[in-house]
């Protein structure tokens, strides 16, 4: 019962709701193990019988995360705010000293700061648990759309970019849109969780696959990013002990390969 109610509020993000839930769970399992032990059974076959009725830890917890989010960090999302405010200020106070190209190079700099702030609210505050679901199958799209480029997109300096759109019109940056594989990569570690050895060469496997395919456009930097990033974020997985294999070694390992 106690690996239980660990594995379930560790699905609740909310810190100051676990407390409340688990001696809520907790209650309800102990009625639940005096029930079946009126019927017959011992306590130790009472006691499985009380967890397994409750489900799946993981899905539960999960359910029970969407009733008790936790509230938004907005303290956190006004400094980044300002911060991208201030760099604004100071690129357009460089560029109006600078020829009219530089300016034009502003009025970019300005929108594409302000597309990215909307895309950061709309990922943070968006249900990551709703995200995770599908994160194989929006990972597989998304390097889709790169073996696509790869094979017939359209050139930039002799690096494949973008997909041409019809009429000629040039269509998204795919390497820029992978930067949005590390978040779909946490998801997809998280489903491996408890796997051991296999789960762990799985999710090195969809680590390299993005590296490899971006590193081939090619485009270094991307690639050196979402593997570092992405490296980190199995670290943090190794360490939480979610593939229960030997910590130290595994991660020794894993660093002095990639």
């Amino acid at each position: 019962m106690d690996e239980y109610l660990k594995l379930l509020l560790e699905q609740i993000r909310c810190t100051k709701a676990r407390p409340y839930i688990k001696q809520e769970l907790q209650d309800h399992m102990e009625d639940q193990i005096a029930e079946n032990m009126k019927a017959g059974m011992d306590h130790e076959q009472a006691e499985k019988e009380a967890v397994r009725d409750m489900g799946d830890p993981v899905e539960t917890g999960i359910s029970l995360d969407s009733i008790h989010r936790p509230q938004a960090a907005w303290k956190l999302l006004g400094m980044i705010i300002l911060i991208s405010i201030a760099g604004v200020l100071i690129h357009a106070g460089i560029s109006g000293k600078a020829s009219e190209n530089a300016v034009a190079g502003s009025d970019r700099y300005v929108f594409h700061v302000m597309i990215g702030l909307a895309v950061m609210m709309i990922l943070y505050l968006l249900d990551y648990t709703v995200l995770a679901k599908f994160s194989k199958i929006i990972a597989a799209v998304l390097l889709s759309a790169c073996l696509l480029v790869i094979l017939e997109g359209g050139q930039v300096n002799g690096a494949r970019i973008f997909i041409s759109l019809p009429g000629g019109r040039r269509g998204m940056d795919v390497q820029k849109l992978m930067l949005f594989y590390v978040p779909i990569y946490g998801a997809i570690l998280y489903k491996y969780r408890d796997g051991g050895f296999p789960a762990l060469l799985k999710s090195i496997v969809w680590l390299i696959i993005p590296v490899f395919i971006t590193f081939r456009m090619p485009n270094l930097i991307v690639a050196i990013i979402t593997m570092i990033s992405m490296l980190i974020q199995l670290t943090v997985a190794i360490l939480k002990g979610w593939f229960k294999i030997s910590v130290k070694k595994t991660i020794v390992s894993l660093w002095a390969v990639f």
